[in-house]
């Protein structure tokens, strides 16, 4: 099988077009963990993520004769996720957990494992208390990063929207943050400037 790897997405959207299913899936394992982290901070139900997730990406599969953005695959593909999610919503389920894909840092050392576990834990319960509003851009700003214009391709929001609920989520993350944190560590300061990570 050919590695495809190094290919840009474009490329292998053409390749998956002419009929290689392993360019495909290379598209699937490049966009799973954005696709996921979106469907999840929208859903909050972990279970119902992973259905969301499989609809989408077949979705993306039927649906690739219609990409005509070059270069905004990522984009294409999370404004699907995005419609997927809003859809799933209406059908009201109950709420559940949000669990994070990935916070972005350096690999721990096994002396760091348990207070990273920590940290992932009250970045998630932290997301979790803001509005969808700034939930939403913020995650996919400072989790997925993507750019403030895929974002407001995704949200359908305008850039200078997007980039207002960034600034303003990120400053109720870390109020929040910082009083969660102070209450089991008064020393912590991680989040006293920058973006959740």
């Amino acid at each position: 099988m050919k590695d495809h790897c190094h290919l840009p997405d474009d490329v292998l959207v053409d390749l998956t077009r002419r009929g290689q299913r392993s360019a495909f899936s290379e598209l699937v394992h490049r966009h799973k963990s954005a696709v996921t982290g979106l469907i999840q901070h929208k859903l909050r139900d972990a279970h119902r993520t992973l259905d969301v997730s499989q609809e989408v990406f077949l979705k993306v599969f039927r649906n690739l004769s219609k990409y005509e953005q070059r270069g905004r695959f990522r984009a294409w593909v999370l404004k699907i996720a995005s419609n997927a999610a809003m859809d799933a919503l209406r059908e009201k389920r109950p709420k559940s957990l949000v669990f994070l894909e990935q916070v972005r840092g350096h690999a721990p050392a096994a002396s760091e494992a348990l207070e990273l576990k920590e940290r992932r834990e009250a970045i998630h319960a932290t997301l979790d208390e803001l509005n969808e509003a700034f939930r939403v851009p913020l995650t996919l700003r400072d989790i997925e990063g993507l750019s403030y214009e895929e974002i407001a391709e995704v949200t359908g929001l305008a850039v200078g929207t997007v980039k207002s609920r960034v600034h303003r989520g990120r400053e109720r993350f870390r109020a929040k943050y910082l009083v969660r944190q102070s209450r089991t560590k008064p020393e912590h300061r991680e989040m006293e400037s920058g973006g959740i990570s």
